[in-house]
């Protein structure tokens, strides 16, 4: 099985207003828009976590409503944006918590590289650490899934507090899982990682879908000035390669 996802005029009192969108499965979607658009909230229904006061979510046309939480937790990984850490557990007792297996599968630990770690505690990590935990357990429990590429990944800005080459292992690691059939949206603030990497952009603003489309085509100075209310500068190097830089009005 793989996952499609549709939304049809969700609503949610004062965060979401008549978001409609179709997206299929094999992409990565990257989710922009200012402090407060309605990028968390779209996710956490989208998650199953929050039922729309208005409209329908549906997975391969199923009313995500229809499922348990057990059922989507066979197939959905969904990691919130704020995630507290307060326990002196392990990294490898919390990995272990959360899954039977405490050993990353050779991909995952690539991208995250944890393994130098597992034996300090939690609360002992930097935030960047903690986060490359959290996103390993996370994905650790439905890895089976993801490896076949029948699955639904929903990452909370999930960048944050990440290093360089940590935010491009990440992507690398969520563009490859993307590209098995998996569906993986992601809500984050970097346009430039966004050009790299993503298939489709769901531009958001007010609680509003502004626009929906392929990279290429959202990422444009103007619908990113009207939604950033900032000046956003478009360049390209002799590779034909874009960059995008940002300043005050």
């Amino acid at each position: 099985m793989t996952i499609s996802l549709q939304l049809d005029n969700v609503t949610l009192s004062q965060r979401l207003t008549n978001v409609s969108v179709d997206v299929s499965a094999g992409n990565f979607v990257h989710l922009l828009g200012t402090n407060g658009a309605g990028k968390s909230s779209l996710l956490s229904v989208i998650s199953g976590l929050i039922e729309p006061v208005q409209g329908k979510v549906a997975i391969n046309g199923t009313a995500i409503k229809d499922f348990t939480l057990s059922q989507l937790s066979q197939f959905r990984a969904y990691l919130e944006q704020s995630v507290q850490t307060t326990f002196s557990l392990t990294v490898q007792e919390s990995l272990a918590f959360y899954q039977s297996f405490s050993i990353l599968p050779n991909q995952l630990e690539s991208a995250l590289e944890v393994s130098a770690f597992l034996s300090r505690p939690m609360n002992t990590l930097s935030g960047g650490e903690r986060q490359r935990v959290h996103i390993a357990r996370t994905l650790m429990p439905v890895w089976q899934v993801m490896e076949n590429g029948s699955g639904l990944v929903l990452f909370d800005e999930p960048f944050q507090g990440l290093d360089f080459k940590h935010q491009h292992l990440l992507c690398g690691l969520l563009k490859t899982l993307a590209h098995k059939g998996n569906l993986v949206i992601v809500s984050q603030h970097d346009l430039n990682l966004c050009e790299q990497y993503a298939d489709y952009v769901w531009l958001m603003k007010n609680g509003k879908l502004q626009a929906a489309d392929k990279t290429v085509a959202v990422l444009e100075e103007k619908k990113l000035r009207e939604v950033f209310d900032c000046r956003i500068n478009i360049t390209s190097d002799s590779c034909g390669l874009r960059y995008f830089s940002t300043s005050p009005i």
